[in-house]
């Protein structure tokens, strides 16, 4: 009969947990971005008897409250999670795999169309060849070219 009481009592407690954070889940301000940066992770619809809160946000385990702020100065793929206490005593885990993309700062290269300049025309054509470059501005003799093309 204890048994059955004490199984009675840890099921009770353990759905009590799970129908608490049932509905919580993990919000990250931006999904992507390129180090350095800090990352806002936010529990969204935490449990109202929560007591304490171990997030795990790829830098090891840190207990704070339903929002915390991490620095990534690295490339790293996050699997970010949550472990709340409740008060009560039952916990649970959210998760959220691959919740976060850092990517190193992209590190310019460029070309050019002559490395000297003699006897004729003192111009030159500047190529950007950087991976996976986007957008760029150029500024060439105080002149600026916003979100100009590959070469100028």
């Amino acid at each position: 009969m204890k048994k059955f009481i004490a199984c009675v009592f840890l099921c009770l407690l353990f759905y009590n947990s799970f129908s608490q954070c049932e509905n919580s889940y993990v919000e990250v301000s931006e999904s992507e971005a390129c180090a350095p940066k800090i990352i806002q992770l936010v529990l969204k619809n935490a449990p109202l008897e929560a007591a304490t809160y171990l997030w795990d946000a790829g830098k090891g385990q840190v207990y704070g409250t339903d929002t915390n702020y991490t620095f990534y100065d690295q490339a790293i793929v996050v699997d970010v999670s949550v472990k709340i206490t409740l008060s009560s005593g039952g916990n649970c885990t959210v998760s959220k795999k691959s919740a976060i993309t850092i990517n190193d700062k992209p590190s310019p290269v460029f070309d050019v169309s002559r490395d000297k300049l003699c006897n004729g025309p003192d111009t030159i054509k500047l190529i950007d060849i950087t991976p996976n470059s986007e957008k760029r501005s150029w500024i060439v003799d105080g002149t600026s070219y916003n979100n100009s093309d590959q070469s100028t």
